[in-house]
């Protein structure tokens, strides 16, 4: 296993130099930034990583040697997305029966670059990088940490991760709602903050033409993420005139929806059909009025595989790679079989 003295020797420097700037005080000590470039070239050739546990017992506490995962989450999410999450993370922690601190790390989308502690990896074990836009996984691609690092919800050729396939989210809703006898669609969207929301609605878009369901420019509308901004947007599908279904970017828009339609007297889903992704508390899609309809991601089941592949980085097996989860669809009464004389 390599240690600081051979990342130092690689480098050419001393050891308190490599110290320096593995504790993220190179600009403190203003450190060249060819010499830092150096070190992390160094890191990442002989695969260094930092003895966090005994930088934990030089800090006291008898719990102090324990594995340390870092989540990093990005702040613009909405809270019941990490509180599913760390959900998943209890149920496989106690299912292997392994002890592991997880510290919270937000930050915003794009600026991951900036994280000085990702870059040092000494104040954990293992990161979770959750919800990263494409700079983050472009930065992350180019300069990867001096650690084990897992992607939620991303794939990557470099690093091995949970996600799961988006195209299928997009698939699922409009197959159901062609089995339900819908002939005309429309989509309630929302900010892409990543790739994967943009290819869920195109893969909606395309199995709903190919199924025979139009979707009209008119009908695809732009919101922002909460409830609020479904019960504004919504307003766009309460005429006459409006799609005979709607499909939601997630449950919290597809609530707003709701709201919506009830305020305008219309009816769900004998005068508007309500889909959306699942991505949310699922006791609310449940007990809406009516229940809605989800394909629903599975956040958990990706928590409990991000922390498999923790347990397999730390114990250094070879060929970890990605886990993709299968999302599913939950039907409810916010779609219904379509009278064959109404389609």
């Amino acid at each position: 296993m390599a240690t600081m003295k051979d990342v130092a020797a690689r480098a050419k420097v001393s050891v308190s130099t490599v110290s320096i700037i593995l504790n993220g005080k190179s600009q403190q000590r203003k450190i060249p930034q060819a010499t830092q470039q150096r070190v992390w070239e160094a890191v990442r050739a002989l695969g260094y990583q930092p003895n966090v546990s005994a930088r934990k017992l030089r800090g006291g506490g008898e719990d102090a040697p324990g594995v340390t995962i870092a989540l990093y989450w990005a702040s613009d999410f909405r809270a019941p997305m990490m509180a599913r999450f760390l959900e998943g993370v209890r149920q496989q922690l106690a299912a292997c029966g392994r002890t592991m601190e997880w510290v919270i790390y937000p930050y915003e989308n794009g600026r991951l670059s900036q994280d000085q502690a990702l870059k040092s990896f000494r104040r954990f074990h293992a990161a979770v990088v959750a919800n990263a836009a494409q700079e983050d996984l472009r930065y992350l691609e180019e300069n990867p940490p001096p650690g084990p690092v897992i992607l939620y919800n991303r794939k990557s050729a470099r690093f091995p991760s949970a996600y799961v396939e988006d195209e299928q989210i997009g698939q699922l809703a409009a197959a159901h709602l062609a089995a339900c006898g819908y002939r005309t669609a429309g989509v309630l969207g929302a900010p892409a903050a990543f790739q994967g929301m943009a290819l869920r609605e195109d893969a909606f878009i395309a199995a709903c033409r190919q199924a025979g369901i139009a979707v009209e420019q008119r009908w695809l509308v732009r919101a922002g993420h909460a409830i609020a901004d479904g019960v504004k947007a919504a307003q766009a599908f309460t005429g006459q005139e409006g799609p005979q279904a709607v499909f939601c970017a997630s449950d919290a828009l597809a609530l707003g929806a709701l709201h919506a339609f009830r305020q305008a007297g219309v009816a769900v889903p004998r005068q508007r059909a309500l889909i959306a992704v699942g991505n949310g508390e699922e006791g609310y899609a449940a007990t809406s009025a009516p229940p809605l309809t989800v394909v629903q991601v599975p956040i958990e089941e990706m928590a409990r595989a991000c922390v498999v592949l923790c347990c397999r980085l730390l114990d250094r097996e070879e060929d970890v790679g990605g886990v993709a989860l299968e999302a599913r669809l939950i039907p409810r009464q916010s779609t219904a079989q379509v009278p064959a004389t109404a389609r």
